[in-house]
């Protein structure tokens, strides 16, 4: 049997064969955890919203209310899913919550770049803008670093609950999607100016501290494993929370 020092048996696969002699050989192969982390269970909840997105923007001429209407319920729990996911006696739920998160980045992006020129406005322009585009692949790319890294032997760990706490920014969503509508309609005055006024601030500075705080705990946990000894992917994974916490700081400013 082999053993695997230092990571964990995700799953084994075992085959017994008999050989003249009647003895049985039994070999067991470790499986990496990372293995299906990115793609899984959790993807089908971003399938199934994609899914009626598609046809409720495919049954309405308000492309663009549509749409985010859709994301901003699913990702309105995602964000407060998230805020469990992150605490130890829930930790068997980060996998399913990464899968569903990721996946609907994906989708998104497919969404906007695929669905709306080519099914829905002929010769529209996405859009989604070039600061949300880099902050869909920075997301992508810390998604693929967490389960990835160390071949998996990290991904049950503190990389995958630093990749959870991201998530906990999509609480503020709602912020950004109405201020955008109250502009869109001209709706942006009285009470709704000094709403806006007063607690977009309030969230985005959060955003931008609890996202750079994000990136510390990433760098100490690699620090506990090891350091780059252990991890020599270090900087390529503080680029990719870096990408983030650069994305609030700009949208904060």
């Amino acid at each position: 049997m082999k053993q695997m020092i230092g990571g964990r048996l995700e799953r084994m696969g075992a085959s017994i064969q008999g050989d003249k002699g009647g003895m049985a050989l039994v070999a067991a192969e470790p499986v990496s955890p990372g293995m299906n982390l990115l793609v899984g269970k959790g993807s089908t909840v971003s399938g199934v919203a994609f899914a009626w997105k598609t046809l409720l923007c495919w049954c309405t001429d308000d492309i663009e209310l549509a749409s985010a209407a859709t994301d901003l319920g699913f990702l309105s729990f995602l964000g407060t899913f998230s805020l469990f996911a992150i605490q130890d006696q829930y930790k068997n739920t980060r996998t399913f919550l990464l899968q569903a998160a990721l996946s609907h980045i994906f989708l998104e992006t497919v969404f906007e770049y695929g669905l709306v020129p080519r099914a829905f406005e002929e010769k529209a322009k996405p859009r989604m803008t070039w600061d949300m585009l880099v902050h869909h692949i920075g997301s992508l790319a810390i998604g693929i670093y967490c389960t990835r890294v160390g071949g998996g032997r990290f991904s049950s760990g503190g990389f995958l609950k630093q990749g959870a706490r991201l998530a906990c920014t999509e609480i503020t969503t709602g912020l950004p999607v109405a201020f955008k509508a109250a502009i869109k309609k001209r709706r942006f005055r009285g009470k709704r100016r000094g709403f806006f006024a007063s607690l977009m601030p309030v969230a985005f500075i959060w955003r931008s501290l609890y996202t750079l705080d994000v990136l510390r705990s990433f760098l100490k946990e690699v620090e506990k494993c090891g350091g780059r000894k252990a991890v020599p992917s270090k900087w390529t994974g503080a680029a990719c929370f870096g990408s983030i916490v650069g994305c609030n700081l700009f949208w904060t400013y």
